[in-house]
């Protein structure tokens, strides 16, 4: 009887044991066709033919879903022939770019770009760059909502009327402190944006090199304003400070042109800071636009520094429907005596079509510079085209 009883029980234990496998079983049964087999089998539309669906072997083909929209956001292209005395002409892409955006809902978005360097401006203390060059000139991730707009990533600087503009609104040239690289354009960082009322407010914490941060010194640029209408007005400001690990990386440019005083404007070898102040003014209506700014600064080094000085006046003048004159006067004085003060002049014609998505622009530039140095010549032919239509005001 004993042994009678064992032998149920083992029985029993056995039931147990299949019963789990089996309810096991059928949940693993009831997960693949919940899940499998909906992706093995496409119902074509008489509902009783099923057709296998090879994409379930491709282990390549994961399948992904795409969360909010990617678009073109921008297109430029400003190819130019450049003519300077003497006997100096070449044809070169300019200020040309594409962008992308990403967007998801109304709070967080991100923006690529890629273009010629020249739109990054590089300033020149950290040496020479080919500005023909293609490279990211932007990439950044955005949040815009009610307490301010916040991006971190490499974006435009905001500083007066030129820098922080799209440069399909930019009637001229940039002036001679983007031309002499006192000023970059664009740089890595974290920037924050608030406006209200017509007031304005951009503060940006950046690299100030214009790229991969070398060496471990923050800039900080912000640029206040009003705007309402046709007139805008405010002022920017600049500071930050340099060291040899980024103006003279590998150490051996101090007897390079691109390593001189001339070039750089600081002694590259050793460290530098900087401040810069800048007022600025600009109207723009259909029948008139004009702007104006002035910046000067300081440079200070152990044995060395400076007080540069530049500013600059635009006058464009639409008449009929297609065309335009342009007049600008531009001045640069670096105040160290490694370059002498320049004047340029500068007449320009554009026609352009009904939303400017095709310009020509025919600029004549004179830039005085003091004797015994001989006065430069320059004309430039830009053909400026974009899908997308273009707003000055």
């Amino acid at each position: 009887m004993f042994l009678t009883l064992v032998q149920h029980l083992v029985n029993l234990r056995r039931l147990r044991y299949h019963a789990r496998n089996f309810v096991f079983l059928m949940l693993l049964i009831s997960v693949v066709q919940l899940t499998v087999i909906p992706r093995l089998c496409a119902q074509v539309e008489d509902h009783d033919t099923f057709v296998l669906d090879p994409s379930i072997f491709d282990q390549a083909s994961v399948e992904q879903e795409r969360l909010g929209k990617v678009y073109l956001s921008d297109l430029f292209l400003s190819p130019r022939f450049d003519y300077t005395e003497p006997k100096s002409g070449s044809f070169l892409l300019g200020n040309s770019y594409v962008a992308a955006d990403w967007t998801r809902g109304e709070l967080i978005s991100g923006h690529f770009a890629y273009g010629t360097k020249s739109l990054i401006g590089v300033p020149s203390r950290y040496g020479v760059v080919n500005g023909e060059e293609f490279a990211i000139i932007e990439g950044y991730v955005q949040i815009e909502s009610e307490w301010g707009r916040f991006r971190l990533g490499l974006q435009p600087i905001p500083f007066g009327l030129e820098s922080g503009i799209n440069e399909a609104n930019l009637r001229f040239e940039r002036s001679l402190l983007y031309q002499r690289g006192t000023m970059g354009i664009r740089d890595i960082g974290l920037g924050y944006s608030v406006s209200s009322a017509g007031f304005f407010n951009d503060w940006l914490v950046h690299n100030g090199e214009g790229g991969d941060d070398l060496d471990s010194q923050m800039w900080f640029t912000t640029r206040i304003g009003y705007h309402k209408k046709f007139f805008t007005g405010g002022v920017s400001a600049q500071t930050g400070q340099t060291n040899p690990l980024s103006t003279d990386p590998n150490g051996n440019l101090i007897s390079t042109p691109g390593g001189s005083l001339q070039a750089t404007g600081i002694n590259i070898d050793e460290g530098a800071k900087y401040r810069y102040f800048n007022l600025f003014f600009a109207y723009r209506s259909k029948d008139l636009e004009t702007g104006f700014e002035v910046t000067t600064g300081d440079v200070f080094q152990s044995q060395f520094s400076s007080h540069p000085n530049t500013g600059h006046f635009d006058v464009f003048l639409p008449f009929k429907e297609s065309w335009g004159a342009l007049f600008r006067y531009d001045y640069y004085d670096p105040k160290d005596g490694s370059d002498p003060t320049n004047q340029q002049y500068t007449i320009g014609a554009c026609y352009r079509s009904r939303y400017e998505t095709s310009s020509v622009y025919l600029y004549g530039s004179l830039v005085v510079m003091p004797a015994p140095l001989n006065d430069v010549h320059q004309i430039l032919l830009v053909w400026r085209v974009s899908p997308f239509a273009q707003k000055y005001n």
